[in-house]
């Protein structure tokens, strides 16, 4: 399978009036072509920096970097040009934001801000790129497209603000969706037609998708391979089947472990990680769970575990695996 994103040893840190906040720390993973790769862990992990950190959507100033490589289809995009940029943000590299609040201008017509997309990468016609948008926003089950599409976005409620997103994103058909929690503010029954226009994306045209979310319904219905994040780190890698049938990390396992199951007994209550997630700004050198880890050891205080492989395809950072790898070699 074709290697079309890899990422190496990516940091991303910002300063702020109380010292330097470490976002995204010494990452480095793979996207395969016409793969879907989840990216789950609690909010503050570091998961829409690293989206943003691929679009090259940070801005670098005095105090705030961005480290590392990002390298798709053999070109390094921190080293390109904005301008250069620009022709593969939107067209080769598409992102689903979180929040359409915040994703559409209110002062212009959505079928504006969908065709201007349409004329500056497929060279469209401003006729021909009206009636695409007319096109997306009906696959996007935006009824009465044809009518709507000239509306303003303050005129669509925010589940279809969302699918109005969603269709900017895919009108150029990318060779990498990022799809930022692409389902949060929908129904379920939205929620399926949004999952099968991704997965419709990634068997017709073999796009590669890159999915941030909390769901881990999501996940496993959708994913191929799956990172947990915590406090900017990988904390662990493996196939979808690999995460949720043996998860290795602690964190991994109360993570799938708080979430309810239909076999529970109704009496019992859900499991919980015990703490609250990590100050970014006053990390010490050592595993950021280890406050709220139940297996922590002396070692995990002081000094980061580098990357375990206690199965075959599996990443683990967690020093309760140095004995186990040492044994296996």
């Amino acid at each position: 399978m074709k290697t079309i994103l890899d990422i190496q040893k990516l940091s991303v840190s910002f300063r702020t009036d109380d010292g330097l906040l470490q976002a995204v720390n010494n990452i480095s993973f793979t996207l395969n072509q016409g793969e879907v790769l989840g990216i789950v862990g609690e909010s503050g992990s570091g998961k829409t920096v690293t989206g943003m950190s691929i679009m090259r959507l940070l801005q670098q100033s005095e105090g705030s970097s961005i480290k590392g490589k990002i390298v798709f289809e053999g070109t390094d995009l921190l080293k390109l040009s904005e301008k250069n940029m620009q022709n593969i943000r939107g067209n080769k590299i598409a992102m689903i934001f979180q929040d359409p609040m915040t994703s559409l201008n209110p002062f212009l017509r959505v079928s504006t801000q969908i065709m201007e997309v349409l004329v500056r990468h497929k060279h469209m016609s401003k006729r021909k790129a009206h009636q695409e948008a007319v096109r997306l926003l009906k696959m996007v089950s935006i009824p009465q497209p044809e009518r709507r599409v000239d509306n303003y976005p303050h005129q669509f409620s925010g589940g279809m603000r969302q699918r109005i997103v969603i269709a900017m994103a895919i009108s150029c058909k990318p060779h990498i969706l990022i799809a930022d929690e692409p389902t949060t503010a929908l129904d379920v029954t939205i929620q399926a037609q949004v999952l099968d226009i991704i997965k419709e994306l990634k068997d017709k045209i073999n796009t590669a998708v890159i999915l941030i979310t909390h769901d881990l319904g999501v996940v496993a219905g959708l994913c191929d391979r799956v990172h947990v994040m915590y406090a900017g780190r990988m904390m662990e890698k493996g196939t979808v089947h690999q995460i949720f049938s043996d998860p290795k990390h602690p964190y991994t396992q109360g993570l799938l472990h708080s979430l309810p199951r239909i076999d529970q007994n109704k009496d019992e209550l859900l499991s919980s990680i015990p703490g609250q997630a990590p100050n970014l700004i006053t990390l010490s050198g050592g595993c950021p769970f280890f406050p709220r880890c139940t297996e922590r050891m002396d070692i995990c205080l002081n000094t980061y575990p580098g990357s375990r492989a206690p199965s075959q395809n599996r990443e683990v950072q967690c020093w309760k695996y140095e004995k186990q790898e040492t044994n296996n070699v």
